[in-house]
């Protein structure tokens, strides 16, 4: 009878392990609606345990590159609590939009369970400051002006967008970004009439967006392509090397009617 009793007591103990797996830890606070950016911000996490101990739980962002490990405790002090929880500061975060929660939860007895993880989760302490010292600027006019560039806010930026704005249109590409520079280095093709084009950069954390001040830059006729590199022409006029070949067509024709003259006279 005590062996037939022993049996049923460990299946029963079995089969409450498995259930309490199966469900797991939940996290309450923050879910994926919610936006942590407080100093004093609360972490809250359930558990299936009778008798929980802490839970280990880890953010982290790709995009950001950043993450915090907090170890949350029953702050309750009672054996029946069936939740833990802590308060941090968001600001040792980069504000991102991708932070994912992981993490795994103990009891009095040593046994464990995972916390379901949660994605998609924003940081936002600030929105990001506005790109600046843009290039090429005007000043780089019928100049080699390398890279378009602009600097930004490493902790407040995970991506920028440059647009150029020419009379015709709006363009727009995907800079690479890199710490505390975007850079974009492919063609743009310029539409109606020649002379200076604004460009901006707009700053993102993934949540908030912020634009640079415009910069510009003069593109040749219309139809032009400029890229990264590539001499520009000013306001439509002749490049060097064009006033050189039509001053040489210029001197062989004066030469030609000069000497057919010198001819006729003989």
């Amino acid at each position: 009878m005590e062996k037939k009793l022993s049996y049923g007591l460990a299946t029963l103990a079995f089969f409450l392990l498995l259930v309490s797996s199966a469900f797991g830890a939940t996290l309450i606070r923050p879910v994926t609606t919610n936006i942590m950016n407080a100093t004093t911000y609360f972490v809250n996490v359930t558990t299936t345990f009778q008798e929980a101990r802490n839970c280990s739980v880890t953010f982290s962002s790709t995009l950001s590159g950043d993450s915090v490990a907090l170890t949350l405790l029953n702050q309750t002090g009672t054996d029946t609590a069936r939740q833990v929880n802590v308060t941090f500061d968001t600001t040792v975060l980069e504000d991102a939009s991708d932070y994912a929660a992981s993490g795994t939860c103990y009891n009095s007895s040593g046994g464990t369970e995972s916390l379901t993880a949660v994605a998609s989760i924003v940081v936002d302490n600030t929105a990001p400051v506005a790109a600046s010292s843009l290039s090429p600027t005007s000043s780089d006019d019928e100049n080699n002006v390398g890279t378009w560039s602009a600097t930004v806010t490493a902790a407040q930026t995970t991506s920028c967008v440059i647009y150029l704005i020419d009379p015709v249109r709006t363009q727009t590409a995907t800079m690479t970004h890199s710490g505390s520079t975007c850079t974009y280095g492919s063609y743009f093709t310029v539409d109606g009439k020649s002379g200076p084009v604004t460009w901006i950069v707009e700053a993102s954390d993934g949540y908030n967006k912020t634009n640079s001040s415009a910069a510009t830059i003069t593109f040749g006729p219309s139809g032009t392509t400029f890229a990264p590199g590539q001499t520009t022409t000013s306001s439509g006029g002749k490049s060097s090397k064009e006033k050189i070949v039509i001053f040489g067509v210029a001197l062989l024709a004066l030469y030609a009617l000069t000497k057919d003259k010198g001819k006729k006279k003989k």
